[in-house]
Protein backbone atom coordinates (compact mmCIF):
# COMPACT_ATOMS: atom_id res chain seq x y z
CA UNK A 1 0.00 0.00 0.00
CA UNK A 2 1.64 3.12 -0.89
CA UNK A 3 -0.10 5.33 1.63
CA UNK A 4 -3.40 7.29 2.65
CA UNK A 5 -5.07 10.51 1.54
CA UNK A 6 -7.93 12.31 3.58
CA UNK A 7 -10.66 13.05 2.48
CA UNK A 8 -12.08 16.51 3.58
CA UNK A 9 -15.19 16.76 1.25
CA UNK A 10 -17.37 14.13 -0.80
CA UNK A 11 -19.74 15.52 -3.75
CA UNK A 12 -22.32 13.55 -6.30
CA UNK A 13 -20.71 15.92 -9.01
CA UNK A 14 -18.14 18.39 -9.60
CA UNK A 15 -20.60 21.18 -9.96
CA UNK A 16 -21.80 20.28 -6.52
CA UNK A 17 -18.16 21.44 -4.73
CA UNK A 18 -18.00 24.44 -3.48
CA UNK A 19 -15.73 27.07 -4.82
CA UNK A 20 -11.97 26.05 -4.52
CA UNK A 21 -10.65 29.27 -2.36
CA UNK A 22 -8.01 30.20 0.17
CA UNK A 23 -10.06 28.36 3.02
CA UNK A 24 -10.50 25.59 1.33
CA UNK A 25 -6.47 25.75 0.65
CA UNK A 26 -4.99 22.13 0.50
CA UNK A 27 -8.41 19.92 0.99
CA UNK A 28 -8.92 17.01 -1.25
CA UNK A 29 -12.50 15.77 -2.32
CA UNK A 30 -13.99 13.10 -3.36
CA UNK A 31 -16.54 13.50 -6.53
CA UNK A 32 -18.79 10.00 -6.82
CA UNK A 33 -19.76 10.55 -10.20
CA UNK A 34 -17.71 10.63 -12.23
CA UNK A 35 -15.32 8.57 -9.21
CA UNK A 36 -12.04 10.90 -8.99
CA UNK A 37 -10.30 12.50 -6.58
CA UNK A 38 -9.91 16.73 -6.65
CA UNK A 39 -7.78 19.29 -4.72
CA UNK A 40 -8.08 22.56 -4.33
CA UNK A 41 -5.05 24.37 -5.15
CA UNK A 42 -3.36 27.67 -6.21
CA UNK A 43 -3.19 28.07 -9.81
CA UNK A 44 -1.84 32.12 -10.96
CA UNK A 45 -4.19 34.49 -9.46
CA UNK A 46 -6.86 32.26 -8.20
CA UNK A 47 -7.75 28.99 -6.84
CA UNK A 48 -8.90 26.21 -8.86
CA UNK A 49 -9.64 22.20 -8.16
CA UNK A 50 -7.10 19.98 -9.49
CA UNK A 51 -7.48 16.46 -10.42
CA UNK A 52 -5.74 13.62 -8.55
CA UNK A 53 -5.59 10.78 -11.02
CA UNK A 54 -5.01 7.27 -10.23
CA UNK A 55 -2.33 6.66 -11.99
CA UNK A 56 0.33 3.96 -11.70
CA UNK A 57 2.50 5.38 -8.87
CA UNK A 58 -0.60 6.05 -6.60
CA UNK A 59 -1.59 1.97 -7.70
CA UNK A 60 -2.73 0.86 -3.90
CA UNK A 61 -2.67 3.95 -2.40
CA UNK A 62 -6.36 4.45 -0.35
CA UNK A 63 -8.56 8.03 0.36
CA UNK A 64 -10.31 7.68 3.68
CA UNK A 65 -13.62 10.24 4.48
CA UNK A 66 -13.73 9.53 8.40
CA UNK A 67 -17.32 11.77 8.76
CA UNK A 68 -18.76 9.00 6.31
CA UNK A 69 -16.99 6.73 6.94
CA UNK A 70 -15.95 5.45 3.27
CA UNK A 71 -12.21 4.13 1.81
CA UNK A 72 -11.32 4.23 -1.71
CA UNK A 73 -8.91 2.56 -3.23
CA UNK A 74 -6.47 3.13 -7.01
CA UNK A 75 -6.76 0.16 -8.65
CA UNK A 76 -6.87 -0.62 -12.35
CA UNK A 77 -6.57 3.39 -13.14
CA UNK A 78 -9.37 4.19 -11.23
CA UNK A 79 -10.51 4.95 -7.79
CA UNK A 80 -13.13 2.66 -6.71
CA UNK A 81 -14.94 1.76 -3.17
CA UNK A 82 -13.83 -0.34 -0.56
CA UNK A 83 -16.42 -2.77 1.21
CA UNK A 84 -14.46 -4.62 3.84
CA UNK A 85 -16.10 -8.11 4.97
CA UNK A 86 -16.90 -7.53 8.59
CA UNK A 87 -14.78 -9.73 10.98
CA UNK A 88 -16.04 -12.30 13.66
CA UNK A 89 -16.50 -11.58 17.08
CA UNK A 90 -13.47 -12.72 19.09
CA UNK A 91 -12.96 -12.73 22.75
CA UNK A 92 -13.20 -9.69 24.67
CA UNK A 93 -9.70 -8.50 24.84
CA UNK A 94 -7.73 -6.42 27.40
CA UNK A 95 -8.01 -3.08 26.41
CA UNK A 96 -5.58 -1.36 24.72
CA UNK A 97 -3.83 1.84 24.49
CA UNK A 98 -5.94 4.58 22.14
CA UNK A 99 -4.90 5.38 18.78
CA UNK A 100 -3.84 9.06 18.06
CA UNK A 101 -3.20 10.51 15.28
CA UNK A 102 -1.14 13.79 14.58
CA UNK A 103 -0.26 16.58 11.35
CA UNK A 104 2.31 18.97 11.02
CA UNK A 105 3.16 20.84 8.16
CA UNK A 106 5.14 19.07 5.64
CA UNK A 107 7.84 21.44 3.51
CA UNK A 108 8.26 21.42 -0.38
CA UNK A 109 10.92 18.24 -0.63
CA UNK A 110 10.63 14.78 -1.60
CA UNK A 111 7.70 13.81 0.00
CA UNK A 112 5.68 16.80 -1.35
CA UNK A 113 7.27 18.80 -4.29
CA UNK A 114 5.16 21.92 -3.03
CA UNK A 115 4.77 20.93 0.32
CA UNK A 116 2.05 19.87 2.40
CA UNK A 117 0.68 18.30 5.59
CA UNK A 118 2.32 15.20 7.23
CA UNK A 119 -0.10 12.97 8.90
CA UNK A 120 1.31 10.33 11.50
CA UNK A 121 -0.82 7.65 13.06
CA UNK A 122 -0.11 5.06 16.20
CA UNK A 123 -0.36 4.09 19.86
CA UNK A 124 -0.33 5.98 22.77
CA UNK A 125 1.70 3.24 24.62
CA UNK A 126 2.81 4.95 27.66
CA UNK A 127 -0.57 6.89 28.08
CA UNK A 128 0.24 10.51 28.24
CA UNK A 129 -2.25 11.52 25.45
CA UNK A 130 0.59 12.81 23.06
CA UNK A 131 1.86 10.74 19.82
CA UNK A 132 5.63 10.74 20.68
CA UNK A 133 8.00 10.14 18.19
CA UNK A 134 8.61 6.50 19.31
CA UNK A 135 5.05 6.14 18.65
CA UNK A 136 4.43 6.83 15.00
CA UNK A 137 3.58 3.50 13.48
CA UNK A 138 2.81 5.03 9.87
CA UNK A 139 2.79 8.42 8.61
CA UNK A 140 1.44 9.82 5.11
CA UNK A 141 1.97 13.18 3.10
CA UNK A 142 -1.64 15.18 2.04
CA UNK A 143 0.20 17.02 -1.06
CA UNK A 144 -0.41 20.54 -1.84
CA UNK A 145 -1.11 20.70 -5.86
CA UNK A 146 1.96 21.30 -8.41
CA UNK A 147 1.59 25.20 -10.19
CA UNK A 148 0.40 24.63 -13.33
CA UNK A 149 3.70 25.17 -15.26
CA UNK A 150 5.56 23.36 -13.30
CA UNK A 151 3.59 20.31 -13.41
CA UNK A 152 5.93 17.27 -14.41
CA UNK A 153 5.27 16.29 -18.83
CA UNK A 154 4.65 12.32 -18.65
CA UNK A 155 3.56 11.42 -22.19
CA UNK A 156 -0.80 11.29 -22.28
CA UNK A 157 -1.08 13.67 -18.63
CA UNK A 158 -3.02 17.17 -18.53
CA UNK A 159 -2.80 19.86 -17.08
CA UNK A 160 -3.60 23.83 -17.34
CA UNK A 161 -1.56 26.59 -18.64
CA UNK A 162 -3.19 29.19 -16.88
CA UNK A 163 -6.89 28.54 -18.63
CA UNK A 164 -5.08 26.87 -21.49
CA UNK A 165 -5.73 22.65 -21.55
CA UNK A 166 -2.87 20.75 -22.41
CA UNK A 167 -1.49 17.59 -22.79
CA UNK A 168 1.83 15.97 -22.97
CA UNK A 169 2.57 14.58 -26.46
CA UNK A 170 5.29 11.31 -27.15
CA UNK A 171 8.17 13.87 -26.39
CA UNK A 172 6.89 14.84 -22.95
CA UNK A 173 6.10 18.76 -24.40
CA UNK A 174 3.10 20.29 -23.48
CA UNK A 175 0.97 20.93 -26.42
CA UNK A 176 -2.69 23.24 -26.43
CA UNK A 177 -5.62 20.72 -26.91
CA UNK A 178 -8.26 23.15 -28.13
CA UNK A 179 -9.08 26.84 -27.13
CA UNK A 180 -8.91 28.82 -23.87
CA UNK A 181 -11.26 28.07 -21.34
CA UNK A 182 -11.88 31.72 -20.98
CA UNK A 183 -12.96 32.10 -25.14
CA UNK A 184 -15.90 29.74 -23.67
CA UNK A 185 -16.59 31.21 -20.76
CA UNK A 186 -15.21 28.43 -18.72
CA UNK A 187 -12.40 27.32 -15.93
CA UNK A 188 -9.57 25.28 -16.93
CA UNK A 189 -9.67 22.33 -14.47
CA UNK A 190 -7.05 19.22 -14.72
CA UNK A 191 -6.60 19.85 -18.81
CA UNK A 192 -10.37 20.44 -19.11
CA UNK A 193 -12.92 23.10 -19.76
CA UNK A 194 -15.45 22.74 -16.89
CA UNK A 195 -18.16 25.16 -16.67
CA UNK A 196 -18.50 27.40 -13.72
CA UNK A 197 -21.90 28.30 -13.49
CA UNK A 198 -24.74 27.30 -11.18
CA UNK A 199 -27.49 24.70 -12.70
CA UNK A 200 -30.99 25.71 -13.48
CA UNK A 201 -29.85 29.34 -14.04
CA UNK A 202 -30.43 31.37 -16.51
CA UNK A 203 -28.94 33.95 -18.68
CA UNK A 204 -28.81 36.30 -21.66
CA UNK A 205 -26.43 35.99 -24.43
CA UNK A 206 -27.08 38.10 -27.68
CA UNK A 207 -30.62 37.89 -28.03
CA UNK A 208 -31.06 34.55 -26.98
CA UNK A 209 -32.05 32.72 -23.39
CA UNK A 210 -29.00 30.41 -22.09
CA UNK A 211 -29.54 28.09 -19.36
CA UNK A 212 -26.61 26.26 -17.03
CA UNK A 213 -26.73 22.61 -17.61
CA UNK A 214 -26.20 19.62 -14.76
CA UNK A 215 -22.82 20.03 -15.33
CA UNK A 216 -22.24 23.76 -14.43
CA UNK A 217 -21.72 24.41 -18.46
CA UNK A 218 -24.07 27.21 -19.98
CA UNK A 219 -25.87 25.43 -22.86
CA UNK A 220 -26.59 26.59 -26.58
CA UNK A 221 -28.60 30.14 -26.36
CA UNK A 222 -32.48 29.39 -27.38
CA UNK A 223 -33.08 32.87 -29.84
CA UNK A 224 -35.89 35.03 -28.58
CA UNK A 225 -37.08 35.14 -32.04
CA UNK A 226 -37.49 31.32 -32.56
CA UNK A 227 -40.96 30.89 -34.19
CA UNK A 228 -41.96 34.60 -34.23
CA UNK A 229 -42.09 35.28 -37.78
CA UNK A 230 -42.47 39.24 -38.86
CA UNK A 231 -41.34 40.66 -35.40
CA UNK A 232 -38.60 40.43 -32.41
CA UNK A 233 -38.06 39.99 -29.21
CA UNK A 234 -35.51 41.41 -26.63
CA UNK A 235 -33.71 39.41 -24.03
CA UNK A 236 -34.04 40.78 -20.36
CA UNK A 237 -32.77 38.65 -17.23
CA UNK A 238 -32.81 35.70 -18.55
CA UNK A 239 -35.59 35.74 -20.12
CA UNK A 240 -37.57 36.89 -23.73
CA UNK A 241 -39.68 40.16 -23.23
CA UNK A 242 -40.89 42.72 -25.32
CA UNK A 243 -42.02 41.41 -28.24
CA UNK A 244 -41.75 44.02 -31.14
CA UNK A 245 -43.61 43.14 -34.26
CA UNK A 246 -42.91 44.48 -37.56
CA UNK A 247 -44.49 47.63 -39.45
CA UNK A 248 -47.58 46.30 -41.05
CA UNK A 249 -47.78 43.71 -37.94
CA UNK A 250 -49.66 43.42 -34.95
CA UNK A 251 -49.30 41.29 -31.59
CA UNK A 252 -51.64 38.99 -31.01
CA UNK A 253 -50.88 37.05 -28.55
CA UNK A 254 -47.20 35.76 -28.92
CA UNK A 255 -47.28 36.23 -33.07
CA UNK A 256 -47.01 39.01 -35.47
CA UNK A 257 -49.97 39.17 -37.77
CA UNK A 258 -51.11 40.84 -40.32
CA UNK A 259 -54.48 42.59 -39.56
CA UNK A 260 -55.16 42.84 -43.55
CA UNK A 261 -55.13 39.56 -44.65
CA UNK A 262 -54.97 37.11 -41.67
CA UNK A 263 -58.09 34.86 -41.35
CA UNK A 264 -57.60 34.17 -37.86
CA UNK A 265 -57.05 37.64 -36.90
CA UNK A 266 -59.13 39.83 -39.48
CA UNK A 267 -59.16 43.44 -39.08
CA UNK A 268 -58.51 42.85 -35.22
CA UNK A 269 -56.75 40.46 -32.93
CA UNK A 270 -59.43 37.15 -32.44
CA UNK A 271 -61.58 38.15 -35.25
CA UNK A 272 -61.76 34.95 -37.79
CA UNK A 273 -63.37 34.41 -41.17
CA UNK A 274 -64.71 30.85 -39.74
CA UNK A 275 -62.52 29.62 -43.02
CA UNK A 276 -62.96 32.52 -45.77
CA UNK A 277 -60.27 34.67 -46.60
CA UNK A 278 -59.54 38.03 -44.87
CA UNK A 279 -59.13 41.16 -47.75
CA UNK A 280 -58.13 44.28 -46.61
CA UNK A 281 -59.14 43.58 -42.80
CA UNK A 282 -62.57 42.30 -43.92
CA UNK A 283 -64.11 38.76 -43.71
CA UNK A 284 -66.32 37.80 -46.91
CA UNK A 285 -69.88 38.89 -46.50
CA UNK A 286 -72.64 35.91 -47.28
CA UNK A 287 -75.66 36.76 -49.39
CA UNK A 288 -78.20 34.47 -47.97
CA UNK A 289 -81.18 36.10 -49.94
CA UNK A 290 -81.20 38.90 -52.96
CA UNK A 291 -84.27 40.68 -53.18
CA UNK A 292 -86.25 42.73 -55.58
CA UNK A 293 -88.70 44.15 -53.07
CA UNK A 294 -87.43 46.85 -50.15
CA UNK A 295 -86.88 44.90 -46.47
CA UNK A 296 -87.57 46.50 -43.46
CA UNK A 297 -87.68 44.52 -40.18
CA UNK A 298 -85.40 41.19 -39.22
CA UNK A 299 -85.63 38.92 -36.76
CA UNK A 300 -83.88 35.95 -35.31
CA UNK A 301 -83.52 32.20 -34.30
CA UNK A 302 -81.03 29.11 -33.67
CA UNK A 303 -82.49 28.13 -37.43
CA UNK A 304 -83.74 30.51 -39.48
CA UNK A 305 -83.36 34.41 -40.22
CA UNK A 306 -86.80 36.01 -40.81
CA UNK A 307 -87.65 39.13 -42.45
CA UNK A 308 -90.50 41.87 -43.33
CA UNK A 309 -90.43 43.48 -46.82
CA UNK A 310 -92.36 45.82 -49.83
CA UNK A 311 -92.79 46.35 -53.20
CA UNK A 312 -91.85 49.05 -54.85
CA UNK A 313 -95.10 50.58 -53.93
CA UNK A 314 -94.59 50.56 -50.61
CA UNK A 315 -98.01 48.91 -49.54
CA UNK A 316 -97.76 45.15 -50.99
CA UNK A 317 -95.38 43.33 -48.12
CA UNK A 318 -95.04 40.10 -47.19
CA UNK A 319 -93.01 38.05 -44.62
CA UNK A 320 -90.06 35.51 -45.51
CA UNK A 321 -87.37 33.47 -43.42
CA UNK A 322 -84.35 31.58 -44.54
CA UNK A 323 -81.76 28.88 -42.83
CA UNK A 324 -78.61 30.63 -40.53
CA UNK A 325 -76.53 28.36 -42.95
CA UNK A 326 -77.79 29.25 -46.75
CA UNK A 327 -80.41 27.62 -48.91
CA UNK A 328 -83.58 28.67 -50.87
CA UNK A 329 -85.71 31.56 -48.91
CA UNK A 330 -89.00 30.73 -48.27
CA UNK A 331 -91.97 32.62 -47.93
CA UNK A 332 -94.55 32.29 -45.07
CA UNK A 333 -96.57 34.95 -46.22
CA UNK A 334 -96.15 35.99 -50.04
CA UNK A 335 -97.78 39.04 -50.37
CA UNK A 336 -100.70 40.67 -49.62
CA UNK A 337 -99.50 42.74 -46.69
CA UNK A 338 -100.42 46.19 -45.89
CA UNK A 339 -97.06 48.16 -45.01
CA UNK A 340 -95.42 44.82 -42.68
CA UNK A 341 -92.92 46.91 -40.72
CA UNK A 342 -91.26 45.32 -37.33
CA UNK A 343 -90.99 41.94 -36.80
CA UNK A 344 -89.91 39.14 -33.66
CA UNK A 345 -89.96 35.49 -33.22
CA UNK A 346 -90.67 33.20 -30.37
CA UNK A 347 -90.19 29.49 -30.19
CA UNK A 348 -93.14 29.38 -32.00
CA UNK A 349 -94.59 31.96 -33.59
CA UNK A 350 -93.41 34.84 -35.90
CA UNK A 351 -94.93 38.08 -35.32
CA UNK A 352 -94.74 41.47 -37.33
CA UNK A 353 -96.62 44.87 -37.71
CA UNK A 354 -98.49 45.88 -40.71
CA UNK A 355 -98.82 49.80 -40.88
CA UNK A 356 -102.58 49.94 -43.09
CA UNK A 357 -103.95 51.45 -45.36
CA UNK A 358 -104.73 54.73 -43.48
CA UNK A 359 -104.90 55.37 -39.43
CA UNK A 360 -106.87 53.38 -37.83
CA UNK A 361 -106.15 50.26 -40.14
CA UNK A 362 -103.25 48.92 -38.41
CA UNK A 363 -102.81 45.36 -37.31
CA UNK A 364 -100.53 43.07 -35.13
CA UNK A 365 -99.99 39.37 -37.16
CA UNK A 366 -98.32 35.76 -36.36
CA UNK A 367 -97.84 33.23 -38.51
CA UNK A 368 -96.19 29.51 -37.13
CA UNK A 369 -92.14 29.63 -37.80
CA UNK A 370 -93.23 26.26 -39.92
CA UNK A 371 -95.41 28.18 -42.08
CA UNK A 372 -99.42 27.85 -42.01
CA UNK A 373 -102.09 30.52 -41.80
CA UNK A 374 -101.31 34.11 -40.78
CA UNK A 375 -103.81 35.17 -38.01
CA UNK A 376 -104.53 38.65 -37.15
CA UNK A 377 -103.83 38.97 -32.94
CA UNK A 378 -104.78 42.80 -32.94
CA UNK A 379 -106.09 45.32 -35.20
CA UNK A 380 -107.94 48.74 -35.26
CA UNK A 381 -104.40 50.31 -34.32
CA UNK A 382 -102.97 53.22 -35.88
CA UNK A 383 -99.48 52.93 -36.95
CA UNK A 384 -97.74 50.34 -35.51
CA UNK A 385 -93.63 50.18 -36.03
CA UNK A 386 -91.53 48.74 -33.94
CA UNK A 387 -92.32 44.84 -32.13
CA UNK A 388 -90.57 42.14 -29.65
CA UNK A 389 -92.10 39.17 -27.83
CA UNK A 390 -90.23 38.11 -24.04
CA UNK A 391 -92.12 36.40 -21.33
CA UNK A 392 -95.28 34.68 -23.65
CA UNK A 393 -95.99 38.69 -24.21
CA UNK A 394 -96.07 40.54 -27.99
CA UNK A 395 -95.72 44.37 -27.62
CA UNK A 396 -95.50 47.42 -29.91
CA UNK A 397 -94.91 50.99 -30.87
CA UNK A 398 -98.00 52.77 -32.30
CA UNK A 399 -97.60 56.33 -33.93
CA UNK A 400 -101.74 57.20 -34.44
CA UNK A 401 -101.56 60.46 -35.16
CA UNK A 402 -99.72 61.05 -37.97
CA UNK A 403 -99.28 64.74 -38.36
CA UNK A 404 -97.86 64.57 -35.32
CA UNK A 405 -96.30 61.70 -34.39
CA UNK A 406 -98.00 60.60 -30.92
CA UNK A 407 -99.07 57.63 -30.18
CA UNK A 408 -98.82 54.74 -27.36
CA UNK A 409 -96.87 51.62 -26.60
CA UNK A 410 -99.17 48.76 -26.42
CA UNK A 411 -99.00 44.85 -25.37
CA UNK A 412 -101.06 41.56 -25.39
CA UNK A 413 -100.83 38.19 -24.48
CA UNK A 414 -98.98 36.34 -27.55
CA UNK A 415 -102.06 34.28 -28.10
CA UNK A 416 -104.20 37.19 -28.21
CA UNK A 417 -106.63 38.74 -26.16
CA UNK A 418 -106.89 42.80 -24.76
CA UNK A 419 -104.43 44.85 -25.72
CA UNK A 420 -103.08 46.90 -22.71
CA UNK A 421 -101.63 50.62 -22.77
CA UNK A 422 -98.07 50.91 -21.52
CA UNK A 423 -97.82 54.37 -22.51
CA UNK A 424 -99.36 57.10 -24.66
CA UNK A 425 -99.12 59.97 -25.67
CA UNK A 426 -95.18 58.99 -26.59
CA UNK A 427 -93.45 61.51 -29.44
CA UNK A 428 -93.11 59.46 -32.37
CA UNK A 429 -92.01 56.07 -30.53
CA UNK A 430 -90.13 53.98 -32.56
CA UNK A 431 -87.83 51.05 -31.31
CA UNK A 432 -88.77 48.67 -29.05
CA UNK A 433 -87.32 45.70 -26.58
CA UNK A 434 -88.34 43.61 -23.89
CA UNK A 435 -87.69 41.18 -21.06
CA UNK A 436 -90.11 39.09 -19.14
CA UNK A 437 -91.14 41.69 -16.89
CA UNK A 438 -90.15 44.84 -18.60
CA UNK A 439 -90.56 46.93 -21.75
CA UNK A 440 -88.13 49.21 -22.84
CA UNK A 441 -88.97 51.89 -26.12
CA UNK A 442 -87.19 55.36 -27.75
CA UNK A 443 -88.83 58.03 -29.20
CA UNK A 444 -87.73 58.62 -31.88
CA UNK A 445 -87.76 62.76 -32.25
CA UNK A 446 -88.92 62.84 -28.12
CA UNK A 447 -85.25 61.62 -27.82
CA UNK A 448 -85.96 59.43 -25.08
CA UNK A 449 -85.59 56.36 -23.53
CA UNK A 450 -88.55 55.02 -21.73
CA UNK A 451 -89.86 51.36 -19.53
CA UNK A 452 -92.75 49.89 -18.52
CA UNK A 453 -93.82 46.81 -16.51
CA UNK A 454 -95.25 44.20 -19.35
CA UNK A 455 -98.54 44.10 -17.88
CA UNK A 456 -98.46 47.77 -17.11
CA UNK A 457 -97.98 49.79 -14.50
CA UNK A 458 -96.00 53.08 -13.91
CA UNK A 459 -93.56 54.51 -16.95
CA UNK A 460 -89.79 55.13 -16.23
CA UNK A 461 -87.95 57.97 -17.71
CA UNK A 462 -84.72 56.51 -18.53
CA UNK A 463 -83.00 58.69 -20.41
CA UNK A 464 -83.75 62.54 -22.18
CA UNK A 465 -80.99 63.57 -24.22
CA UNK A 466 -80.96 66.96 -25.86
CA UNK A 467 -84.23 68.27 -27.17
CA UNK A 468 -82.16 70.19 -30.53
CA UNK A 469 -83.31 70.20 -33.80
CA UNK A 470 -82.32 66.56 -35.94
CA UNK A 471 -81.13 65.10 -32.73
CA UNK A 472 -82.97 62.32 -32.42
CA UNK A 473 -82.86 58.39 -31.50
CA UNK A 474 -82.45 55.27 -33.85
CA UNK A 475 -82.21 51.92 -32.08
CA UNK A 476 -82.12 50.29 -28.62
CA UNK A 477 -81.29 46.71 -27.52
CA UNK A 478 -80.89 45.30 -24.41
CA UNK A 479 -78.92 42.67 -22.08
CA UNK A 480 -79.32 41.31 -18.71
CA UNK A 481 -78.01 44.17 -17.01
CA UNK A 482 -77.94 47.54 -19.23
CA UNK A 483 -80.08 49.60 -22.55
CA UNK A 484 -78.16 50.27 -25.29
CA UNK A 485 -79.26 53.17 -28.23
CA UNK A 486 -77.67 55.60 -30.43
CA UNK A 487 -78.48 58.97 -31.53
CA UNK A 488 -77.88 60.87 -34.96
CA UNK A 489 -75.11 63.16 -33.37
CA UNK A 490 -73.35 59.62 -34.08
CA UNK A 491 -73.06 58.77 -30.43
CA UNK A 492 -73.32 55.42 -28.98
CA UNK A 493 -74.06 54.58 -25.49
CA UNK A 494 -75.90 52.64 -22.64
CA UNK A 495 -77.40 53.07 -19.58
CA UNK A 496 -78.76 50.73 -16.58
CA UNK A 497 -82.01 48.95 -17.34
CA UNK A 498 -82.80 50.57 -14.46
CA UNK A 499 -81.58 54.28 -15.10
CA UNK A 500 -78.77 55.64 -14.19
CA UNK A 501 -75.61 57.17 -15.18
CA UNK A 502 -75.61 57.16 -19.32
CA UNK A 503 -71.60 55.87 -20.72
CA UNK A 504 -71.03 57.03 -23.96
CA UNK A 505 -69.32 53.95 -26.18
CA UNK A 506 -68.17 54.96 -29.48
CA UNK A 507 -69.01 57.89 -31.78
CA UNK A 508 -69.94 56.22 -34.89
CA UNK A 509 -71.25 58.16 -37.89
CA UNK A 510 -75.13 57.87 -38.51
CA UNK A 511 -75.93 54.81 -36.09
CA UNK A 512 -79.20 52.91 -37.13
CA UNK A 513 -80.41 49.80 -35.48
CA UNK A 514 -78.77 47.72 -32.85
CA UNK A 515 -77.79 44.07 -31.72
CA UNK A 516 -76.16 42.93 -28.80
CA UNK A 517 -74.46 39.55 -27.15
CA UNK A 518 -72.52 38.74 -24.10
CA UNK A 519 -69.52 41.16 -25.38
CA UNK A 520 -70.14 43.78 -28.48
CA UNK A 521 -72.74 46.29 -29.54
CA UNK A 522 -73.11 45.27 -33.56
CA UNK A 523 -74.66 48.70 -35.07
CA UNK A 524 -75.71 49.39 -38.86
CA UNK A 525 -74.70 52.65 -39.93
CA UNK A 526 -75.43 54.64 -42.69
CA UNK A 527 -74.05 58.04 -44.30
CA UNK A 528 -74.60 59.28 -48.18
CA UNK A 529 -71.82 57.01 -49.54
CA UNK A 530 -71.20 54.02 -47.12
CA UNK A 531 -72.80 51.73 -45.08
CA UNK A 532 -71.29 49.81 -42.28
CA UNK A 533 -71.97 47.01 -40.30
CA UNK A 534 -69.82 47.76 -37.06
CA UNK A 535 -68.56 45.58 -33.57
CA UNK A 536 -68.24 47.71 -30.48
CA UNK A 537 -67.19 46.56 -27.37
CA UNK A 538 -70.04 46.75 -24.53
CA UNK A 539 -67.67 48.58 -22.12
CA UNK A 540 -66.52 50.81 -24.84
CA UNK A 541 -63.45 51.24 -27.48
CA UNK A 542 -63.42 51.78 -30.85
CA UNK A 543 -65.15 50.30 -33.31
CA UNK A 544 -64.19 46.95 -35.64
CA UNK A 545 -65.78 47.11 -39.20
CA UNK A 546 -67.40 43.80 -40.61
CA UNK A 547 -68.38 45.09 -43.52
CA UNK A 548 -68.50 47.92 -45.95
CA UNK A 549 -71.16 48.44 -48.66
CA UNK A 550 -71.86 44.78 -48.74
CA UNK A 551 -72.83 44.64 -51.31
CA UNK A 552 -73.21 48.59 -52.32
CA UNK A 553 -76.98 49.11 -52.25
CA UNK A 554 -79.49 51.64 -53.39
CA UNK A 555 -81.12 51.94 -49.99
CA UNK A 556 -79.85 52.56 -46.50
CA UNK A 557 -79.21 49.19 -44.60
CA UNK A 558 -81.34 48.91 -41.99
CA UNK A 559 -82.51 46.14 -39.27
CA UNK A 560 -79.45 43.88 -37.63
CA UNK A 561 -79.44 40.15 -35.87
CA UNK A 562 -76.77 38.72 -34.27
CA UNK A 563 -76.24 34.97 -32.77
CA UNK A 564 -73.34 33.05 -31.55
CA UNK A 565 -71.34 33.26 -35.06
CA UNK A 566 -72.18 35.94 -37.59
CA UNK A 567 -74.08 39.19 -37.94
CA UNK A 568 -76.69 39.36 -40.01
CA UNK A 569 -78.84 42.07 -41.55
CA UNK A 570 -80.69 44.02 -44.38
CA UNK A 571 -79.56 46.32 -47.15
CA UNK A 572 -81.70 47.96 -49.72
CA UNK A 573 -81.53 44.13 -51.95
CA UNK A 574 -80.04 41.23 -49.81
CA UNK A 575 -80.18 39.74 -46.67
CA UNK A 576 -76.55 39.60 -45.61
CA UNK A 577 -74.71 37.91 -42.48
CA UNK A 578 -70.81 38.10 -41.93
CA UNK A 579 -68.54 36.12 -39.75
CA UNK A 580 -68.74 38.57 -36.11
Amino acid sequence: MKGVISVGLTANTFAALPPCGATLSGTTAFVSTPAGLWRCSPQGSHWLWQAIPCTADLGGTVAYESDVPQLWACVGAQWQPVTLPPCPPGPQGVPGPASLVATAAEPPGPNCVSGGTRVDVGADANGNGVLDPSEVQRTAYVCNGLPADDAPCISGALHCAAQQPQQCDASNTWQDTGPSCTSLDQACVAGACVGVCAPGTKRCLGNGVQTCGPNGEWGTPLSCTTGVAHGTATCTDGACSGFACDAGYTLCGSSCDDLTSDSDNCGACGHGCQGGACNAGLCPAVTLATLSWVPQGIALDASNVYWTQLDNTGTNGSVWKVPVGGGAPVALVSAGLLSPHGIAVDGTNVYWTNEGSAVGTGTIMSIPIVGGAAATIASGLGVPLGIAVAGSRVSWTDRDVPSTGFGPVLSMAAGGGAVTTLASGQKQPDDIAANSTTVFWSTFTGNTVMSAPAGGGAVTSLYVGTQATLVELTGIAIDDTHLYFGDTTGALMRIPLSGGAVQTLATVANPRRLAVDATSVYVITNDSTTQRVLKVPKTGGAPLVLASNAPPAPLPAKSVAVDGTSVYWLTGGAVMKVAK
